[in-house]
């Protein structure tokens, strides 16, 4: 019989933006957890973040998109849960993790929210206290390779 693993609950929010012209998405760079941490390990992602205890998945995604964007007062749709044991284990998301979380090899599963808003009412920045050191649009087209399993997120 298998035995009940430890997980961590996540959430995703993947912002899209029309600007008139072009779908973009709201993608935001890691912080570098440690002043030592290589600038090159760091990836883009879209806001994310676990949890806590007493907060709901909604007021989670609120909180999330606030702390990593400064984005507030969006229409956020829940739209998938993403499961796969081994989202988190790839060697360049454990470097990251591992310098910062207790328990970085800890399975996570993560409630994926979207939202569509117009670019222009909106200008990204993140709380210099949040684990994201920028916040950028980025054209659906030039979606570069996003830490964990984002790109698959931003598919679905």
């Amino acid at each position: 019989m298998e035995e009940h693993s430890e997980i961590d609950i996540s959430v995703d929010v993947v912002v899209f933006g029309f600007d008139g012209n072009a779908l973009k998405v709201l993608l935001i760079q890691q912080a570098p957890p440690t002043d030592s941490f290589p600038s090159e390990k760091l990836q883009m992602a879209v806001p994310g973040d676990l949890i806590y205890g007493k907060q709901s998945l909604d007021d989670s995604a609120n909180r999330i998109l606030k702390d990593c964007t400064a984005l507030e007062g969006i229409y956020l749709k829940q739209f998938h849960t993403f499961s796969d044991p081994e989202r988190v284990m790839g060697l360049k998301d454990q470097e990251w993790l591992r310098s910062f979380r207790a328990n970085p090899e800890r399975r996570v599963i993560t409630v994926a929210y979207y939202a569509l808003i117009k670019l222009d009412d909106y200008v990204p920045q993140p709380d210099p206290k949040s684990h994201a050191s920028r916040a950028e649009w980025i054209d659906v087209y030039e979606i570069p390779l996003l830490a964990f399993d984002h790109n698959n997120i931003v598919t679905e």
